[in-house]
């Protein structure tokens, strides 16, 4: 047990490391490029299912809407009769 506690922290001090590695700025570049590039993906693909599903949401949404206006309009005219 005190072994492996001893080993841990000899592990965890060695693994300290003051000097903090920067990324080059040939790195930086390739790393905003990959970024970029994943980005318009991700935008392209987010664009098409917002689109494709917009179309079904909205035709349900107003077919709700309808049915609800159709009852209250129908109420509305028991009322006054």
């Amino acid at each position: 047990m005190r072994c492996s506690l001893v080993l841990i922290i000899l592990i965890g001090l060695y693994s300290c490391d003051d000097k903090s590695k920067q990324l080059t700025p040939e790195e930086r570049y390739t790393v905003d490029t990959l970024y970029q590039n994943d980005l318009v993906k991700q935008r392209t693909l987010i664009d098409t299912l917002c689109a494709t599903r917009r179309d079904s949401i909205f035709g349900s949404a107003s077919d709700s809407l309808y049915k609800q206006n159709i009852s209250e309009i129908e109420e509305l005219f028991m009322i006054k009769k």
